[in-house]
């Protein structure tokens, strides 16, 4: 599974239908963290930063920031649907940049 860092900076995730917990699907993240997709040292981020666990029911919406934050949401354990609407923002002022949307991922 793939932690990955946004392209832009806010992420608001609605969540459309989750399964129950036991099922899986649970945010995981690491906030505060500066990464840079050329050399993005994921490694060393989850050796050195607590990952924290969020899960989200039917009908809740986060903000998430994004392009500072590694994330990813665990594999669900069972067959079950989960719906998420996912919208991203970028700053007025970055509105000039390029950007490229691959992401460098780390695998576990």
């Amino acid at each position: 599974m793939d932690f990955i860092g946004g392209d832009y900076p806010y992420s608001m995730i609605w969540i459309v239908e989750a399964p129950s917990l036991e099922y899986g699907g649970i945010l995981e993240c690491i906030p505060h963290t500066y990464w840079n997709k050329k050399n993005a040292r994921i490694k060393e981020h989850l050796l050195r930063n607590p990952v924290k666990n969020y899960y989200y029911e039917t009908g809740d919406i986060y903000l998430l920031k994004s392009d500072t934050t590694l994330h990813r949401v665990t594999p669900l354990e069972q067959d079950a649907t989960r719906i998420i609407v996912n919208m991203a923002w970028e700053r007025a002022r970055d509105i000039n940049r390029e950007v490229t949307h691959e992401t460098y991922a780390f695998r576990d």
